[in-house]
């Protein structure tokens, strides 16, 4: 005889509760799950601004090295901006110039010399700044870049490729004998700028061709907190701010305090460069 039980299903009850159980539960779990989310988009942003500060830092730190040994001017500094001469490339002479010449070839990649005889962090441009070395006087002397090309040289320990640098008038000064060191410099212009977004950004002008470009942003956005961002401060060399009446002359170094709009206030670090100002 075969024996059957009956299983009994759930009353309506019973459904009830569970779909309300459930339902909280669900919902207990999506909470956790949006929290996690946002806590970790958070995170994410923290750590995006903090990466953006510290890629600008190490950028104007590279920028502002050069000013620490007199190479280059600050023409310009306050809480919002600061313009100065930045380094386009330095090179060595791998083609004798005497003084009044118009042109100079100086070595590019490809250069046997024994030492680094070109180093270029942009591209040369009409307008920018050609220093070149007087080994009599121990001085830069300068002159004008009407154009840029590239050409060889064809002997000597700098053979290879060349740039070639055509200077407007009147030209070389002194004489430039083989290896004769020389800068190119271009006036760039650092500042804290509001976009069309209505947001602040730090930004990066440069000048060539006798005119200033458009801006390009580095940073951002700022934490305009109560007003505009004012990055830059002036310090003497014992820390303290420069006054406006002592200006740039007085200044030693030049601080740079960045502060992201999704960066961690704990992750915030000043920057300090010292200053070499020379007229």
């Amino acid at each position: 005889m075969t024996v059957r039980t009956r299983r009994r299903g759930f009353s309506m009850a019973e459904t009830v509760v569970a779909v309300v159980i459930a339902g909280a539960v669900g919902a207990i779990v999506a909470t956790l799950v949006l929290r996690q989310g946002a806590a970790g988009s958070q995170a994410l942003r923290h750590a995006a601004a903090h990466a953006q500060r510290a890629q600008a830092n190490a950028a104007l730190a590279a920028e502002l090295a050069p000013l620490a040994h007199g190479a280059g001017r600050v023409a310009l500094a306050h809480d919002s901006v600061v313009e100065f001469e930045a380094s386009v490339g330095v090179a060595l002479i791998c083609r004798a110039a005497v003084a009044g010449a118009r042109s100079l070839a100086v070595a590019a990649a490809g250069s046997a010399s024994p030492i680094a005889a070109d180093g270029w962090a942009r591209a040369a441009a009409a307008g920018d700044s050609v220093l070149v070395f007087d080994a009599a006087s121990g001085a830069w002397d300068g002159a004008t870049l009407a154009s840029a090309s590239t050409g060889s040289c064809a002997s000597g320990a700098l053979a290879g490729t060349a740039r070639l640098l055509s200077l407007a008038a009147p030209g070389l000064r002194a004489d430039a004998p083989l290896g004769t060191p020389v800068q190119v410099r271009r006036r760039v212009r650092w500042s804290s700028y509001r976009a069309s977004d209505g947001r602040w950004y730090l930004g990066i002008r440069e000048r060539t061709g006798g005119r200033w470009a458009t801006v390009q942003p580095v940073a951002g956005p700022l934490d305009a907190g109560a007003g505009p961002p004012r990055p830059f401060a002036l310090l003497d060399a014992a820390g303290a701010a420069v006054s406006a009446t002592t200006g740039i002359s007085g200044a030693s170094l030049l601080e740079v305090r960045l502060s992201l709009e999704d960066e961690r206030s704990a992750d915030r670090q000043t920057l300090v460069a010292p200053l070499r100002v020379r007229p």
